[in-house]
């Protein structure tokens, strides 16, 4: 019995040494031209059995995209790292970093040039908010396109609190000191008040805020003009960064979950620098939305969206916001049984049960999570997701102008994911049952 114990617990320690990419990102300054090499950056998550807990670290590639050859740096461990950013130009890289004292979160954030740290915020000094978010739901870190500032998502500060009853100083002349004293008066018999969070793996997040982070002034604030009863998350900057779009959930009359929730009452909304709040998608039917994404030219917005009802998690469309014009349409419609491919997808007309076509030509609508963080072609009018078609996971290049799609083709069996885009050049990641995630780097012409 012991021998068949151990047998198990070696198989599982050999595969737990495998690990799974989290994220990649194509660097603008590794690529001079397209035959020329590129350099990647890949995130890793790996269970470390002997710590009792994930490690996560980084890798670097050196491809040359002509001959495939490809060099790969020593990983460097990056577990307290929970969040990072390039700016526009690569001049500066932003770090979120966590670190645990005394089992207290603490938050610094830090930039970088290419050569040095230039700044490093303990943000839990300031005591402007909470708990940074970094989680797939709400987490933002995102640079302005003239990489002046840089917004995140946090919890709202909680008012300070002190009970009816406290112990008064023995003598009554003692004053405070001028650096004891605060504008901001504690709440009495508020310090055991419920705040409702929103539960499964986003506990102890009850109100977000939006934190905005200006380099020339070095100066941290929360935007405000948000309603109360909303959330936001997922902020990108406006083309010209007069502000920011995301989304926010409604929270009342309660929250009820997030994570794999897509039915949840949500918003795209505008908020620009003075406060003024606008929302974007329709607010003349009950919509969950997700995942704003502004075109390469700042021209057109992009989200996915599906009705706030029904099941946790079903199909979506893909919609598309004109910026200037405010005028928005549907891209990819919400599929029932299935559309062919390379048919118009603004009004899908489903195919029968009794399909003559090939399964590999049939598109089953759109049950991404989240588009890539950078999913546009250079033409400003292709972009690619990556969803769920039955037992495997695609990718498809679709037209917002024609309203068509094309899948992906991988020289390799199984799924494929889309990591990254940049200059035409695709970053995926491949997997199946038989093989660990890994890697792939091809121009647009390899794969469509």
């Amino acid at each position: 019995m012991a021998a068949e114990i151990d047998k198990f617990v070696n198989i599982y320690r050999t595969l737990a040494q495998f690990p799974s990419i989290s994220s990649g990102y194509i660097l603008k300054n590794g690529i001079s031209s397209m035959k020329d090499s590129i350099t990647v950056l890949s995130s890793w998550t790996q269970r470390n059995l002997e710590r009792t807990k994930n490690t996560k670290f980084q890798q670097t590639h050196v491809v040359n995209l002509g001959t495939k050859d490809k060099t790969n740096m020593i990983p460097t461990d990056t577990s307290n790292e929970v969040l990072f950013a390039f700016s526009k130009s690569e001049k500066f890289r932003a770090v979120m970093r966590e670190v645990q004292i005394n089992e207290v979160k603490k938050f610094n954030l830090e930039i970088w040039n290419h050569y040095n740290i230039i700044k490093n915020i303990s943000l839990d000094t300031l005591e402007i908010h909470g708990d940074v978010y970094s989680d797939g739901e709400f987490g933002s870190f995102v640079w302005s396109n003239n990489e002046d500032k840089l917004v995140y998502i946090a919890e709202e500060k909680v008012p300070k609190a002190e009970p009816f009853y406290k112990p008064k100083a023995q003598s009554q002349d003692i004053t405070p000191s001028s650096s004891d004293s605060s504008s901001e008066k504690p709440i009495k018999g508020a310090e055991y008040l419920y705040r409702q969070d929103w539960g499964e793996q986003l506990v102890g997040k009850v109100q977000s805020v939006i934190v905005c982070y200006d380099l020339t002034q070095d100066s941290l604030s929360v935007l405000s003009g948000l309603p109360a009863d909303l959330c936001p998350g997922q902020v990108v900057w406006t083309p010209d960064d007069d502000g920011v779009v995301g989304v926010a959930w409604k929270t009342t009359p309660r929250k009820l979950g997030l994570i794999f929730c897509t039915c949840r009452l949500s918003y795209v909304f505008h908020l620009n620098r003075a406060g003024e709040f606008r929302i974007l998608s329709s607010d003349s039917e009950q919509l969950s939305v997700r995942s704003p994404r502004f075109s390469p030219d700042g021209k057109t917005l992009v989200w996915l969206e599906r009705g706030a009802e029904g099941p946790h998690h079903a199909c979506m469309r893909l919609v598309k916001y004109d910026w200037s014009t405010g005028k928005s349409s549907v891209v990819v419609d919400t599929v029932e049984f299935g559309v062919k491919i390379g048919e118009p997808l603004c009004e899908v007309a489903d195919v029968s049960q009794d399909r003559s076509d090939e399964e590999s030509n049939i598109f089953y609508g759109v049950y991404s999570l989240s588009l890539p963080r950078r999913c546009w072609l250079n033409d400003n009018q292709r972009l690619l997701f990556t969803t769920g078609q039955r037992f495997e996971t695609k990718s498809y290049v679709v037209d917002i102008e024609s309203n068509t799609l094309s899948e992906l083709q991988s020289p390799y069996r199984g799924s494929l994911t889309v990591l990254d885009v940049y200059n035409d050049i695709l970053l995926c990641a491949h997997s199946s049952l038989v093989e660990p995630l890994f890697p792939s780097y091809d121009t647009l012409d390899t794969l469509y």
